[in-house]
């Protein structure tokens, strides 16, 4: 019995051990729950307040970790706080200012513009601030410029100051030796007086030889004057003369219709022999006078028919008509013009080129010989040579010549005297055009000439 009693004592002190041991984890165990469960809140509690300054997504940016990195033992919000601080106090002025303030500074800068960031105002404020240096620096530079420009001035005004000053000394050194030359003449007032008068007689005779110096120039200048005169005169005259031949004598009047019979087709003109007309002479027929005037090209317009002398008497002629215009028949009283034939005179032609008279446009030297056969025979002259003279009264042109182009490359002396003969001859061409404009000289072409004549092609 005493076995077993022990034996169940055991057990029930190490079934009150378990119970007392769990009792004590249990205890234990809420004990640390509790405590556990504090720490979560609190640290809940401290995560919270950490958010409410960065959050844990922030807290893992660079930046949040710069900030960290940099701040020298103080708390981020001090390092924080001491940067606003800063940029406060240089850009408001004030370093307890707050965003507004500093809004407001900005859009003072900036106005209007919503978009503007710190840092462009604080750069077009530094750009500003660069342009008002270097245009403080450009108002030294003038400065020191001017000053440079009045040291110079200072230095030319202390040279002309002591020029001025030699200039004074030297005048009144000058006017000290007057005074002494003065007082020396006063000395001998005679002997001054004496000279005064000898230089009185020379003064008199030297205007007496220069009066008549200028008398005898005054002579000689009238007697150029009148033969300036004279000369004058004459170039009036010469003038007139000229002004006379740049009358044109294509546009004189050459004779006029006495009747004109329309059933026969023949009219009796005022010129006859004794007016040097012959046989075959042509004339052009126009209304009146006034029509004989070229147009602003220079060209004599047709006249309304053309006649051909075909009986000669002494003092008229008869002539047939062998060209007329629709509605315009010859009447009594229209005038005549052949640019070759005058009564009075006989005109001088120079007579260049070769001429087309046929029209086959291949201008012959047959052909020229045929242009100077009617001036001769009509009373003109041809003039000799091929060079502008001032007795000239028309230059009768050919057919222009071609204009030469450049030689080949390598020409045989054929091509070679060829190309050299055509560019001879258009220089001579247009220098004798120019020649007669330079001189006033009439210059006619072919069909200015047959107009003026009153050819008619056959």
């Amino acid at each position: 019995m005493a076995a077993r009693t022990g034996a169940g004592t055991g057990v029930v002190v190490g079934l009150v051990v378990f119970v007392l041991s769990t009792i004590f984890l249990l205890v234990l165990t809420i004990v640390f729950y509790s405590k556990q469960q504090k720490a979560i809140e609190e640290r809940e509690a401290a995560v919270a307040s950490l958010n409410d300054y960065a959050t844990r997504l922030e807290q893992n940016t660079d930046e949040f970790k710069a900030i960290m990195a940099n701040r020298g033992g103080q708390s981020a919000m001090r390092f924080l706080l001491n940067q606003r601080q800063d940029i406060m106090g240089r850009v408001v002025g004030n370093r307890q200012a707050d965003p507004g303030q500093l809004q407001t500074t900005i859009n003072a800068y900036a106005p209007g513009d919503q978009e503007a960031i710190y840092a462009h105002v604080l750069q077009r404020m530094q750009n500003d601030l660069n342009a008002t240096r270097q245009e403080m620096q450009g108002y030294k530079d003038r400065a020191a410029t001017m000053e440079n420009q009045v040291t110079e001035a200072q230095e030319m005004l202390r040279l002309a100051d002591e020029n001025r000053r030699a200039e004074i000394d030297s005048v009144r050194a000058t006017i000290a030796q007057f005074i002494a030359d003065v007082e020396a003449y006063n000395i001998d007032v005679s002997e001054t007086k004496a000279r005064m008068l000898q230089m009185v007689e020379q003064l008199e005779t030297k205007f007496n030889q220069d009066v008549e110096s200028l008398e005898t120039t005054l002579d000689q200048a009238r007697t150029d004057l009148a033969l300036a005169e004279q000369e004058l005169e004459t170039y009036r005259d010469m003038r007139e003369q000229a002004r006379e031949k740049s009358n044109r004598p294509d546009l004189l009047v050459d004779g006029t219709v006495l009747e004109a019979p329309n059933s026969q087709g023949q009219v009796f003109i005022n010129r006859g022999s004794d007016h040097h007309i012959t046989l075959g002479m042509t004339f052009e027929v126009y209304d009146d006078a006034t029509m004989l005037r070229p147009d602003e090209f220079g060209t004599m317009p047709r006249g309304k028919a053309s006649l051909e002398v075909i009986t000669v008497g002494n003092s008229t002629s008869t002539a047939k008509i062998t060209r007329t215009s629709p509605g315009r028949p010859v009447v009594r009283g229209d005038v005549l013009a052949n640019a070759v034939y005058d009564p009075e005179k006989k005109f001088l032609f120079l007579v260049h080129g070769r001429f087309d008279v046929n029209g086959d446009g291949r201008p012959s030297v047959e052909e020229t010989n045929y242009i100077r056969s009617l001036i001769t025979d009509w009373g003109g002259v041809i003039a000799e040579g091929d060079e502008i003279r001032g007795d000239l009264d028309f230059l009768l042109l050919g057919v222009q010549p071609p204009q030469m182009p450049d030689p080949p490359k390598n020409p045989t002396p054929e091509q070679m005297e060829i190309w050299i003969r055509g560019k001879a001859a258009v220089d001579k061409y247009n220098q004798l055009l120019r020649d007669a404009q330079k001189a006033h000289i009439p210059v006619l072409n072919q069909n200015r000439f047959f107009t003026l004549i009153g050819h008619t092609y056959q």
